[in-house]
């Protein structure tokens, strides 16, 4: 009899009942399954530090399993699986959309070695379950945002465990994860814009008095000012990776 092959199995809402059948059927094959909702996988991103891929607090490398498939296309976590993943085995029922995930940008860049903020991608059902693990990882404050969005919106601050629980309880989807990110202190932050993969300009956007946020649609100043060459090819170079010959980078 062959060694037995290790299968995970990503699924929403399949009936216990279906997933011990097939189970039982693929004991007889010498074959383990095992079965965890997608809504419980989250991804760890930091600068220096490989890509950490978890299953609730389990923390899952390219060892654990020969095959995984998901039947979801709702989420780019998953993606994560086969981007980290390499030497495993992954079938995916359907593939979303990635360019306006924020998270999919970040894996992106993190990927190439671009700095990012230290970011957790995690289903808001379970902040509450690993809250624990959240607060060893970061400090307070922490942004928190979903992966679409525009103007400033989908983005709140949160300073203690009880802000954490109650922004993600009470604003994101289901379907999308949340991220997490460490609060990088600036004064500003500049908008960048590429055209061809080149930088023509750049302008620094500082917040109104009071507000966290320097989006200019929430009262933010703009000012004239040009960036430092060495950020410019940054920028160049995260278009690049993008594949956006046009951009408007923060």
């Amino acid at each position: 009899m062959n060694s037995q092959n290790n299968i995970l199995i990503l699924h929403r809402n399949t009936s216990k009942e279906t997933l011990d059948y097939i189970v039982s059927l693929a004991s007889d094959k010498d074959v383990r399954i095992t079965y965890s909702r997608y809504n419980t996988l989250s991804v760890l991103l930091e600068n220096g530090c490989p890509m950490k891929i978890y299953i609730g607090d389990n923390e899952i490398t390219k060892n654990n399993y020969d095959l995984i498939y998901s039947r979801t296309e709702r989420t780019f976590l998953i993606d994560c699986l086969y981007k980290e993943l390499t030497s495993t085995k992954f079938l995916q029922f359907a593939k979303p959309y990635r360019k306006t995930d924020k998270f999919w940008q970040y894996a992106t860049f993190h990927e190439q070695k671009l700095p990012i903020p230290k970011s957790l991608g995690i289903f808001k059902e379970e902040i509450n379950n690993r809250i624990d693990f959240i607060e060893k990882e970061f400090n307070y404050p922490l942004v928190v945002k979903g992966v679409t969005g525009a103007h400033g919106q989908n983005v709140y601050l949160a300073n203690s465990r009880k802000e954490l629980l109650a922004i993600s309880q009470n604003n994101f989807d289901t379907i999308q994860p949340v991220i997490i990110q460490e609060l990088v202190e600036n004064i500003g932050d500049y908008r960048v814009i590429i055209v061809g993969f080149e930088y023509k300009t750049s302008f620094l956007r500082k917040g109104a008095k009071g507000e966290w946020k320097n989006n200019t649609s929430l009262g933010g100043e703009i000012i004239e000012e040009e960036i430092l060459p060495k950020f410019r090819d940054i920028a160049e170079k995260a278009c690049k990776i993008l594949d956006y010959p046009y951009g408007y980078l923060l």
